[in-house]
């Protein structure tokens, strides 16, 4: 089990950049956003619908990033390990509904369980939250690469 945290590129001004919507509570941020140079680079990972689903079942809002009306393309990939979309968690969510936060990440935390059930052998997945850091504005990342049962420690890092 790895986690490793690291400096990341300013989330709202590269959407802005994109012509996206910047976000500023919580956002899942696609597949090759911190590279993307024009807007149509851009892919979700395949679970980024179903987590969405999930996270308004639980009452949780998320902004998007794709301008209203337009859906990015999705990205699935075979193999054992479970890439999850990136998590993007803005300053204001979390100094003023940390609970939310913990709600959000507890949402996805439950859908892997739920995804590894009944799969034997060796199981592995990959989660990134990117926190906007107050009051200067860094953005950090957050990875966690490893079995399951360690995606809570994301959750009390974030």
């Amino acid at each position: 089990m790895a986690v490793v945290a690291s400096d990341y590129i300013n989330v709202v001004r590269h959407a802005t950049e994109l012509d996206c919507v910047a976000p500023s509570d919580l956002a899942l941020i696609t597949r090759y956003f911190e590279t993307a140079e024009p807007r149509d680079e851009l892919l979700h990972e395949s679970h980024a619908s179903t987590l969405r689903k999930l996270w308004r079942a639980a009452g949780v809002d998320e902004t998007p990033v794709e301008p209203p009306d337009e859906t990015f393309p999705e990205v699935s990939e075979s193999a054992f390990d479970l890439l999850l979309p990136t998590i993007f968690v803005g300053s204001f969510v979390l100094s003023e509904d940390p609970d939310g936060v913990s709600l959000a990440l507890g949402v996805v935390a439950n859908y892997v369980t739920d995804f590894f059930k009944g799969i034997t052998g060796e199981r592995k997945v990959r989660l990134d939250v990117v926190v906007e850091e107050e009051p200067d504005r860094k953005y950090r990342r957050i990875r966690y690469e490893g079995p399951p049962a360690g995606l809570h420690t994301i959750v009390d890092i974030v």
